[in-house]
């Protein structure tokens, strides 16, 4: 019996350690996809949940991860700092968000702070995000925009992580060729999957009187000729530095129910793939978000977004097969 319990309390150890771990590389993913999206979230911070040794104080926070959002690099503290309630009154705010659940918006320290909890199962907080906007007192409507967008599909891909990890047994078909894994690899794709498939539901709202807006151009702006021309690339990679590429008027007819088919059905992690990522950075690289959110196309809007994920996604699959996984995450996305 001794040992039974030795080897169940080395379990559950064990599986708390390897929860932590997984829902701090979604996090650090969800931050990678907002990097250069949102520039006004200047730094953010990751505190995750556990009971203090004096029942009285409920919880306490550790200081998990802190990510520098003006470069994109997320460093995840081999000795993270805790926090009690007692002790940092001036971040109380991480404790109201964490005992409502709810996003909690204040000021400390002269700059502005958004609380977003991250929740199990049940709804309860099982840690903080702390966003500093700095002096910038209300985002942008496109950077807010995105910012609920990006936790959205984090909390859902995190649902999702802990239903795994409470019903082993019950085996899901994988979305993308890129989670027939197991292990940190595939937890490092699932919110960029998500996210995909978001916008997968967004492209297929998109009819004929959509794209006839795109159609009308006859000379578009350079914006959204290199976006299409980035999603046409994937599918027609031999059209690269190729006349068809360049001539807006070939662009175009390829923009059909055909290419909303092609894009429904995409698995930019897969092997049959062609296209290199270099490719897509090419053209929507220097994209700055808000002037996609600014020229008010909304199937500009949904294409660039998708291109930019499964630029992501290619990159991913590229280092996951390259067997990396270095202690910082760094993930540079496309401006």
């Amino acid at each position: 019996f001794l040992l039974q319990g030795v080897t169940n309390a080395f379990s559950s150890a064990y599986h708390h350690i390897q929860r932590k771990r997984d829902i701090l590389q979604l996090v650090s993913s969800a931050f990678a996809w907002i990097y250069s999206r949102a520039p006004n979230i200047r730094v953010i911070d990751t505190y995750l949940m556990e009971p203090c040794a004096d029942k009285a104080q409920g919880y306490a926070f550790r200081n998990m991860m802190h990510t520098d959002n003006n470069t994109g690099v997320s460093e995840i503290y081999s000795s993270p700092a805790t926090l009690r309630r007692r002790d940092n009154l001036f971040r109380d705010y991480l404790f109201k968000c964490a005992d409502s659940s709810e996003v909690i918006t204040t000021d400390a320290y002269g700059e502005r702070h958004i609380a977003v909890p991250i929740r199990d199962h049940t709804g309860r907080a099982l840690g903080v995000l702390d966003l500093n906007t700095g002096h910038c007192r209300e985002l942008p409507p496109h950077e807010y925009q995105d910012l609920q967008k990006m936790l959205q599909m984090l909390q859902e891909a995190c649902n999702e992580l802990l239903d795994d990890q409470r019903f082993k047994d019950t085996a899901k078909e994988a979305v993308l060729e890129a989670e027939q894994v197991s292990g940190q690899r595939k937890v490092g794709v699932l919110f960029h999957r998500f996210m995909l498939q978001d916008l997968r539901h967004c492209v297929s709202k998109l009819d004929h009187q959509s794209f006839a807006e795109l159609k009308s151009y006859k000379e578009p702006p350079v914006m959204v000729h290199s976006i299409l021309k980035a999603v046409l690339l994937l599918f027609f990679p031999e059209w690269d530095e190729s006349e068809e590429i360049h001539s807006w008027n070939q662009c175009k007819l390829k923009v059909n129910s055909d290419l909303i088919r092609k894009i429904l059905s995409f698995d930019p992690t897969a092997q049959y793939v062609r296209s290199n990522p270099e490719i897509l950075t090419k053209y929507i690289k220097g994209i700055p978000r808000g002037a996609v959110w600014k020229q008010g196309s909304i199937p500009a809007e949904h294409l660039f977004n998708w291109a930019f994920t499964c630029l992501s996604l290619m990159e991913l699959s590229q280092k996951m097969q390259n067997a990396q996984a270095p202690s910082q995450v760094f993930l540079r996305m496309p401006n």
